[in-house]
């Protein structure tokens, strides 16, 4: 009896300190759990040791196995290893999507979009964010939702695509009441602020500007408060107020205080070099101006620098390796030698003594092939580490002629608000439109600048894009004329040597269109480019009175030259739309000459 409650008790305790091990590893996984979600981005090391080590634990195919895997992605993303995020995101994806784990399977497609984004793959990266968006609509997760909109939106600023990005911004100021999330408030009304100053509307940005201002100010981060001074600087230079510019560059500076953003900093430099040179204190401007390129020419080397000293301890790898394997293959030559020496020697010796000799060279000469299929091998690698290295070679050169691409672009709107400034200060009428039409010249090639600096080849423009963005930029110039615009453009890429001269042929036209076709101040106004047989038609037409003669100023001598410079010949007439002009160009490249 006594023998049997001992047993009992035995057992009794077996299982408390079983069920003792499994409430304490649940509640290391819980304690584990909170501390991963917390420090995935200030201590992956650590994070990712834990994500080992319960993925070892957990089932495979099972919600915790996915949501580690998901973790660990984000994991090897933060640290360098994008191909990895990408696999491990795909694997969580597909067992979250079986398990109906909707929680989970919106991060990490929102995650994944991440990934993508910085690996500049925008329409993957798109998709994804709307079947995070799709998910948390679903599970009514308005900030869930919303953070993923702002990624999209990001995106399509980034493309260049405005109007997009604005629509985004607009739909989520409607529904964000309900959020209440003042820091994403910020984010919206900062980004939508941005896009407002590239498309010039310069007092809908400022507005933007002050209302995310409260929340931006409320956060200890001085990267948001540096960005939105950067946005309110150049949204009072585009408004000709230089005092306020240089104040907000001033108060984005001074957030500064430890130098760790040299980034937004030479932002702020940038745009006080601009304000000096408008008010004409050159010394001034000259100073910032050094110091923008200072930082800007600091961080591209230091990036230049880190990918050569890759590709350099690689490519010494491959041929240490090289060099071992040749060493091998010598000493297997010398074996060689030996094991045919003592065949010879052994000639005599019996017939068991024979077959081993004979085995011990078979040995010899498989691992012979071997040796040179390594070596084989080896010379491949190296072959693919310099096309790599080449490869390499290429984008930085691309990257060299984007920042060209940006400082001419910079230097072109320097000259421009130095015009500004002089024509303000012009009684002369005609001096006044001469000073105008120069400015308006000189931003329609700037302007083509700043597309090619977005354009990721650097050397061709999108046609139909920076026709409508010059359109656009021209009539809005004209704030007391009433003007639609309709266009008929092929989908190109053209060339910077022909852009720039249609270009200006095109800015011509329309601003003369402006100035003297239309006597009530309406009217319409229509641009269409397509390819006919191997040549480029520009076809420029205005509902307004017309000329009967070709006129003999500056800009009509100037389009000649423009047209001679392009091969183009040229007709005109009245239509049934309006008064046209033809151009049929004859010489033209596309990016793909």
């Amino acid at each position: 009896m006594q023998a049997t409650l001992f047993k009992l008790l035995g057992v009794l305790m077996i299982l408390l300190g079983m069920n003792g091990m499994v409430y304490g590893q649940k509640s290391d996984w819980k304690q584990d759990s909170t501390y991963l979600n917390a420090h995935l981005f200030d201590q992956p090391d650590s994070a990712l040791m834990l994500c080992k080590k319960w993925l070892q634990k957990s089932t495979e195919g099972s919600k915790r196995y996915a949501a580690l895997l998901s973790r660990k992605a984000v994991i090897d993303d933060v640290q360098g290893r994008p191909g990895d995020a990408v696999k491990g995101f795909l694997k969580a994806i597909d067992i979250q999507a079986k398990k109906k784990d909707s929680t989970e399977l919106s991060f990490s497609y929102n995650n994944l979009g991440i990934c993508q984004f910085y690996m500049y793959r925008y329409d993957e990266a798109i998709e994804n964010y709307r079947n995070s968006a799709r998910i948390d609509s679903l599970m009514n997760d308005l900030r869930g939702w919303a953070g993923t909109m702002l990624n999209i939106a990001i995106i399509y600023s980034n493309q260049g695509k405005t109007d997009d990005a604005l629509y985004i911004y607009n739909d989520m100021i409607g529904v964000m009441h309900e959020v209440k999330d003042y820091s994403l408030d910020a984010s919206i009304y900062s980004n939508r602020a941005k896009l407002l100053v590239l498309q010039k509307n310069y007092k809908s940005a400022l507005i933007n500007v002050e209302k995310a201002r409260p929340a931006v100010l409320e956060s200890n981060d001085p990267s948001p408060k540096m960005t939105l001074e950067v946005i309110a600087s150049n949204a009072h230079l585009g408004l000709l107020r230089f005092d306020e510019a240089l104040s907000a560059a001033r108060r984005g500076v001074g957030y500064d205080t430890g130098n760790n953003y040299p980034e937004r900093r030479s932002h702020l430099y940038e745009c006080m070099s601009h304000a000096f040179y408008a008010k004409a204190m050159i010394d001034s401007a000259n100073y910032y101006n050094d110091l923008y390129q200072e930082i800007r020419d600091s961080l591209f080397t230091s990036e230049t620098q880190e990918q050569l000293s890759e590709i350099q301890t690689k490519y010494g790898l491959a041929k240490r390796n090289e060099e071992l394997a040749e060493s091998q293959l010598k000493q297997v030559k010398y074996k060689n030698r030996s094991i045919r020496s003592a065949r010879k020697a052994s000639e005599s010796r019996e017939q068991r003594n024979l077959f081993m000799a004979v085995a011990a060279i078979l040995v010899v000469i498989g691992l012979l092939l071997w040796i040179v299929l390594q070596r084989r091998r080896s010379e491949q690698a190296l072959l693919q580490e310099k096309l790599h290295s080449k490869e390499q070679l290429v984008e930085q050169k691309e990257a060299f002629l984007g920042e060209i691409h940006h400082r001419v672009r910079n230097n072109l709107q320097m000259v421009s608000s130095m015009l500004a400034m002089q024509e303000r200060t012009l009684n002369d009428q005609q001096m006044t439109s001469i000073l105008e039409s120069s400015r308006s010249r000189i931003e329609t090639m700037s302007l083509i600048h700043e597309r090619l600096y977005k354009n990721s080849s650097g050397r061709s423009v999108d046609l139909n894009e920076y026709v409508q963005q010059l359109s656009n930029q021209i009539v809005g110039a004209y704030s007391n004329k009433e003007i639609k615009m309709e266009y008929k453009i092929d989908a190109l890429q053209l060339h910077i040597d022909s852009m720039v001269p249609l270009a200006l042929i095109l800015n011509e036209l329309i601003t003369n269109s402006l100035k003297y076709a239309f006597e009530d101040g309406k009217g319409t106004i229509g641009v269409a480019l397509s390819v006919v047989e191997k040549r480029l038609i520009l076809d420029y037409w205005d509902s307004g009175k017309g000329f009967s003669e070709v006129p003999s100023g500056f800009g009509s001598r100037l389009m000649q030259s423009l047209s001679r410079q392009l091969k183009a010949e040229r007709e005109q007439g009245m239509g049934s739309d309006g008064f046209h002009q033809k151009f049929y160009i004859s010489q033209y490249k596309t990016s793909e000459e």
